[in-house]
């Protein structure tokens, strides 16, 4: 750490488990900001860390608030303690809205449209291979949450009607895109495919009566149910396999592309004709984003709007 004997009275001042995300922090900012400036982060001007800063691609405004409660919290020590900095005091001024820039990590990890996402799948996974990623992606991206996700039952999706049910039983309320509904289909009617690991081997589904089914050789004796740290396992083979085919890190998980699909349902909202700022709006618009800070989702929507769907200046 930089200045590391003031920042270890500093630490010490603290619990355990804060004072050891803290010092992980201070590394990372000896790392981007200290050493290459030659001073501590409490002389650094604003000029100068908001560029930095941006480098490390903020794709969540908490994560930013986090990030500047730190900073703000050693800056308000070392002034009560009377450290002999050359205090800025930047960080006073720093806004988590206006100073950052989302946008470089929303272009990575942000799928912009649901026919985006299945195209992203299938450059690794046919579709008619029934591997669990795509329907688990798919509820991410409507929603649901990993452990619902690996719960809904065969007669929660109703194909006919094209109705989801909730975990509640009451019915989905967004709209489901006809490509989400064909490769849903195509799953369910997904019972026998091929693997390959030291060579190729036919799988079977085992329908246990969760949507959600395991393709397995015939005489195993796995159970066909999958949990959750299995869905997220199944999501890193995907990426693991990605990067040998095409030699670049894919930045998906079942938390990015739930947040996909929440900027996405504000997108198709905004696009129906309402106004996502009104306060008769915010009934929909709270739906949508849950239990975030309304213009903290919205910086992270204006954001996404910049990447995939420019406004007309």
């Amino acid at each position: 750490m930089y200045n590391k004997e003031i920042k270890e009275r500093y630490l010490e001042t603290l619990d355990g488990r804060v004072r050891n995300i803290r010092a992980q922090r201070f590394e990372v900012l000896e790392t981007l900001y200290e050493a290459p400036l030659h001073c501590d982060i409490l002389e650094v001007s604003k000029e100068d860390f908001i560029p930095r800063f941006n480098q490390e691609k903020w794709a969540d405004v908490n994560s930013v608030r986090g990030s500047i409660a730190i900073i703000r919290s050693y800056n308000d020590w070392a002034h009560r303690t009377g450290q002999r900095f050359n205090f800025t005091d930047m960080i006073d001024s720093f806004d988590f809205r206006k100073d950052v820039d989302y946008t470089p990590s929303i272009a990575e990890i942000i799928q912009p449209s649901p026919e985006a996402l299945l195209k992203f799948i299938t450059k690794v996974y046919d579709l008619a291979d029934g591997f669990e990623v795509v329907p688990a992606l798919i509820f991410a991206w409507l929603g649901f949450g990993i452990q619902d996700a690996t719960k809904i039952k065969n007669n929660q999706i109703d194909f006919g009607a094209k109705i989801l049910y909730n975990m509640d039983g009451s019915i989905y309320q967004y709209n489901i895109p006809e490509c989400f509904w064909a490769a849903l289909q195509l799953y369910a009617k997904t019972n026998v495919a091929t693997r390959t690991t030291s060579g190729e081997y036919q799988v079977f589904a085992e329908n246990v009566g969760f949507f959600i089914k395991k393709m397995i050789p015939r005489k195993s004796t796995k159970d066909g149910y999958y949990e959750n740290g299995q869905i997220t396992g199944s999501i890193s083979k995907f990426r693991s396999r990605y990067q040998e085919m095409y030699h670049e890190i894919p930045h998906i998980n079942y938390t990015s592309i739930m947040r996909s699909g929440v900027l996405y349902r504000l997108y198709e909202l905004e696009s129906s004709g309402v106004d996502l700022y009104a306060k008769a709006s915010r009934p929909q618009v709270d739906a949508i984003i849950g239990n975030k800070i309304f213009m903290d989702a919205m910086t992270i929507y204006e954001a996404y709007r910049k990447v995939y769907y420019p406004r007309n200046k």
